[in-house]
């Protein structure tokens, strides 16, 4: 499944950039994410915590710079990972792209080609669940990071588990699958 994603960042493309492949910085601004591991300049072994609904999903994986390029200020990063108390698991392949909006704004799009298996692949079935979960995850990282990078203490959220991301997500498949014309009787 393809899930793309942009968000806005106050800052330099270079400054972004930095900030966007500090896999540290990344961890500490990502809803639910720890990292445990700095295996080499490229690699990294963390894991993702998430409740769905009644089940909490904690995956344990393995994050890794396919390529990093400063300059042109792309990457293509290789994530995988295993539910640690299930049989499911998660692969993504992400191309990532910066774009100077201005002198001040850097826009960050992200293209992700996903594949989940298990109890996890269960929940996300539907309309555009993933993508929207996807979204909600996407846009706290993007607000945590920027209150990073201007020097503020990221919020409670990145640290605990994605209930309310998975809940708006929810809400919104809801919404988008009920339109007003369903609604009038005439």
């Amino acid at each position: 499944m393809i899930v793309e994603n942009q968000f806005d960042v106050p800052g330099r493309i270079a400054d972004v950039f930095d900030a966007v492949t500090d896999i540290d910085r990344v961890a500490r601004c990502f809803p639910g994410a720890t990292l445990d591991q700095i295996v080499d300049e490229d690699t990294y072994k963390g894991q993702v915590k998430l409740r769905l609904g009644p089940v909490q999903v904690s995956f344990a994986g393995r994050l890794k710079f396919k390529d990093r390029n400063r300059d042109s200020a792309t990457a293509e990063l290789h994530a995988q990972g295993k539910e640690q108390k299930g049989r499911g698991g998660a692969d993504a392949d992400i191309a990532m792209a910066l774009t100077a909006l201005d002198d001040a704004v850097t826009r960050v799009s992200l293209h992700t080609d996903l594949k989940l298996v298990g109890a996890v692949a269960q929940y996300g079935r539907g309309a555009g669940v993933i993508q929207r979960v996807a979204e909600e995850i996407v846009g706290e990282f993007a607000s945590n990071l920027e209150a990073d990078i201007k020097g503020e203490a990221v919020s409670d959220s990145a640290a605990v588990s994605g209930v309310s991301v998975v809940a708006k997500a929810v809400a919104k498949s809801i919404k988008g699958s009920i339109s007003p014309r369903n609604n009038d009787k005439t």
